[in-house]
């Protein structure tokens, strides 16, 4: 694959080169042509200025290089017409000229491409901010797996019994104590109280929601921060885009029946797919 793309890089930039020599080749036959009507002296030296090329890009095409020489041998054996001093101070000025405009050109490149080169800069700076929340983002995710697998790996048959013993005295469900403990927070009488007034679905949102949190912010109490997240029931981004979700559908659909549209209706099928999506995670 790389020999290949090699082989067309190299076919391409030939082509390209053969393409620029054609256009100087006839910029160079255009510049001879209006010298010779204009009766200027031709040789090597004045065809490449006037081209605005250089000599040994002259010399190095035969072609070229013979046509010159034998014009230039020509007017060698020819006496040379009396310029008027006129005439030459105005091709003087012509050449002046044509140097400012190019000097101009040059410089409107050079702005454009350090603006370019700015804007890279930019982009560049940004990448390199984005790669290392990224690093971070990796870093914290990977405290928290050992976290976690520390906690499973430190299980034990007394901490089992441990468990099943406060499940029996608290009255709380094992799937709940056992998130308790993963995440190393003690049960204490005030976090119990808003536990057992809620429902078991709603106290392990909450602990989602905790854990969620966890993967971006520093959280000292982690006690006190489920007990108002189990008071007022919060839910984890996933769980409240998917009831977005559901409300727009519904919404949506509830505004668009009517008795004479009928089979415009969401099929029993398509409302089992949907469901069914909803329901995937649980």
């Amino acid at each position: 694959m790389n020999d290949l793309t090699k082989e067309s890089r190299v076919k391409r930039l030939n082509q390209v080169q053969e393409e620029r020599k054609e256009q100087t080749f006839k910029k160079v036959e255009a510049t001879l042509e209006k010298m010779q009507k204009a009766g200027m002296k031709i040789n090597f030296s004045t065809v490449a200025q006037e081209a605005n090329v250089s000599e040994s890009y002259l010399y190095k095409y035969p072609e070229i290089k013979h046509k010159i020489a034998h014009i230039r041998n020509q007017q060698a054996s020819m006496p040379a017409p009396r310029q008027p001093e006129s005439t030459s101070k105005q091709s003087h000025l012509k050449i002046v000229d044509r140097l400012k405009q190019r000097i101009k050109d040059l410089e409107d490149e050079v702005t454009k491409y350090r603006r370019i080169n700015e804007g890279l800069a930019g982009k560049v700076y940004r990448v390199s901010e984005l790669e290392e929340l990224v690093k971070r983002q990796d870093h914290r995710i990977r405290e928290l797996e050992e976290r976690i697998q520390k906690s499973f790996l430190n299980e034990n048959s007394s901490k089992v019994t441990d468990i099943r013993s406060k499940n029996t005295s608290s009255g709380l469900s094992q799937k709940i104590l056992s998130q308790l403990d993963i995440l190393n927070i003690k049960l204490n009488s005030t976090l119990k109280k808003s536990i057992v007034v809620k429902s078991e679905e709603k106290v392990l949102e909450a602990i989602e929601a905790l854990k969620q949190a966890l993967e971006t912010n520093e959280i000292s109490n982690l006690a006190g921060w489920l007990k108002t997240a189990i008071d007022e029931e919060w839910k984890t981004n996933e769980t409240l885009l998917k009831e977005e979700i559901k409300e727009s559908i519904f919404d949506q659909t509830n505004d668009e029946i009517n008795e004479n549209n009928v089979e415009d209706l969401v099929s029993l099928d398509q409302l089992k797919a949907l469901s069914n999506i909803f329901n995937y995670d649980k």
